[in-house]
């Protein structure tokens, strides 16, 4: 999944951009007071984008899924 697909999401759901780390970027939602980082990479794996949800208490990321026609779910083995 890319990442600005993620940042986007996380944005308009209330997140907002707290710093920027060496490797990765700091995203806080204030309303739960609970922080997550978004690594630095064009690619991020599915299990990591809910990780970040989950972190950020956020329900689903459904949404980014949704919103982006080129994404494919990674097939489990």
């Amino acid at each position: 999944m890319k990442r600005k697909d993620v940042i986007r999401y996380l944005e308009d759901n209330g997140c907002e951009f707290l710093r920027e780390g060496a490797n990765h970027t700091v995203y806080v939602n204030r309303h739960e007071k609970k922080v997550s980082t978004v690594p630095r990479h064009r690619e991020i794996d599915e299990c990591l984008v809910i990780k970040i949800c989950k972190d950020l208490e956020y329900q689903s990321h459904d949404k980014i899924t949704q919103a982006n026609p080129f994404y494919k779910p990674a097939v489990l083995l």
